[in-house]
């Protein structure tokens, strides 16, 4: 990762986490036009598929989500904004086409929860490449302890959001993340040089460092 892709300020990060405050601040009318809605997205509120993930039952929901988010997304922009954004829309699309394709039986979603599963995959493997070694392996562990446990008890373990948890879409967000790191993976190693050896017709390839 070249330096121009780093940001000492996760300005972005910020600004999204104002919007969720401001957004849950504004009340119940504003929530009833955003919220994730079966019908009403079927009836061409196509907006609700993406505003549904940044609103939130109450202040207790919002506030860990929010936690959340401004530790993993700050995180995720400080090493490079494409990891914050590619989270976001992967992660919104892939709970978006489980809460859409006859997978769950919802009418309503809202909340940060399940996008929050893909920035702690992409961040937990950038700790490990960082700082590999008992502590990152630690995090990891207790982490997937954490969406096992809440897979076989059917409810989230660290908030109680008024609504009952949707735990597959904290599964959708892991995968959205597991996809995003091979995606990213894949352009830095399709990012090459052809460069001609000395003495020599064979070529060797030189990766563009990430």
């Amino acid at each position: 990762m070249s330096d121009s892709e780093t940001h000492k300020l996760p300005v972005l990060a910020l600004s999204i986490a104002l919007l969720l405050v401001l957004a849950h601040w504004s009340g119940q009318v504003l929530f009833d036009h955003l919220v994730f809605d079966r019908n009403a997205i079927g009836n061409g509120e196509w907006w609700r598929l993406l505003t549904g993930h940044f609103v939130h039952t109450d202040w207790d929901h919002l506030t860990w989500n929010l936690l959340a988010f401004l530790i993993l997304g700050s995180w995720l922009e400080t090493h490079s904004r494409r990891y914050l954004i590619g989270a976001i829309v992967l992660g919104c699309l892939l709970i978006d086409m489980l809460l859409m394709g006859g997978f769950s039986p919802l009418q309503y979603y809202c909340g940060l929860s399940g996008v929050l599963n893909a920035f702690a995959v992409v961040g937990l493997w950038l700790h490990w490449l960082r700082y590999p070694g008992w502590i990152s392996a630690t995090v990891i562990l207790l982490y997937a302890g954490k969406n096992l446990s809440e897979a076989m008890l059917g409810e989230s373990l660290l908030t109680d959001p008024g609504w009952a948890a949707f735990v597959p879409a904290h599964f959708a967000g892991a995968l959205a993340g597991m996809m995003l790191l091979i995606v990213l993976r894949l352009r830095e190693h399709d990012a090459v040089y052809m460069m001609p050896s000395r003495g020599t017709r064979k070529r060797t390839l030189y990766s563009i460092p990430s």
